[in-house]
């Protein structure tokens, strides 16, 4: 009978452990901060990641093209390539000399080329339901990051 607890516990335990290795890797490396000192939630296709006084998301993604093609992206990582592709339009300047700096979850600073501006991340689906992680709130209706989120421009200054 004593096997059988235990055995019941071990499977319990391995249940509980699935959050891949790549998305704990991408959160503890955009967070700067060791992994054995994060605590980690997974819900759907988000996993996220706190510790070191850090927040920080990601997502797992896989190609349109062939599904065994996927992988486990920083949240922050995706947004900062989106802005910096968003923003070297919009300032019409080469993306590397660019400065992205977050501002909170959803307005980032960009200064470069002689120009700064501060962008909003905004997403199709702001009406979807908040996000509860489990002891993680997120304040916002807006997903971390889908496809149809993108960029907008709130101000720009030369």
């Amino acid at each position: 009978m004593r096997s059988f607890w235990y055995l019941l516990v071990l499977l319990l335990l391995a249940g509980c452990s699935n959050i891949p290795q790549t998305a704990k890797s991408a959160i503890s490396t955009q967070a700067r901060c060791p992994e054995d000192e994060m605590e980690f939630k997974r819900k759907g296709s988000f996993v996220s990641g706190s510790g070191c006084g850090r927040f920080e998301q990601a997502v797992h993604l896989c190609s349109t093209v062939d599904d065994d093609q996927c992988t486990w992206r920083s949240v922050t990582e995706l947004k900062a390539e989106r802005l910096r592709r968003r923003a070297s339009a919009d300032f019409q300047c080469n993306g590397a000399e660019l400065a992205i700096t977050p501002l909170d979850q959803q307005a980032w600073n960009v200064r470069g080329c002689e120009q700064t501006g501060t962008y909003l991340w905004t997403c199709a689906a702001q009406t979807s339901s908040r996000y509860d992680w489990d002891g993680f709130k997120v304040s916002s209706r807006v997903p971390p990051y889908a496809d149809d989120c993108t960029w907008i421009l709130n101000n720009a200054r030369n």
